[in-house]
């Protein structure tokens, strides 16, 4: 099940926007760049210490469909 803020709102009990907001002031950015980040850094460490297939890595790391997705990165190798 991917995670969204309706998920994390509904798990929580807290308004969606709410969260943004609280997250934002601590973190001084949103969750949806916060765990595009996470899961940048997730998938660099496994891509630099592991021997998986890039499909693989991309599943591990949370991307539903990671070959699509996974031109995302390439920005982050250059």
């Amino acid at each position: 099940m991917p995670l969204t803020l309706d998920t994390l709102s509904e798990h929580c009990r807290i308004n969606k926007y709410h969260i943004c907001r609280l997250f934002q002031k601590s973190e001084q950015t949103s969750p949806l760049a916060y765990l595009k980040d996470r899961r940048v850094e997730a998938t660099i460490a496994l891509l630099r210490t592991t021997d998986l297939p890039i499909h693989e890595v991309g599943g591990r790391c949370g991307y539903e469909s990671p070959r699509l997705e996974f031109p995302y990165h390439a920005i982050y190798f250059e």
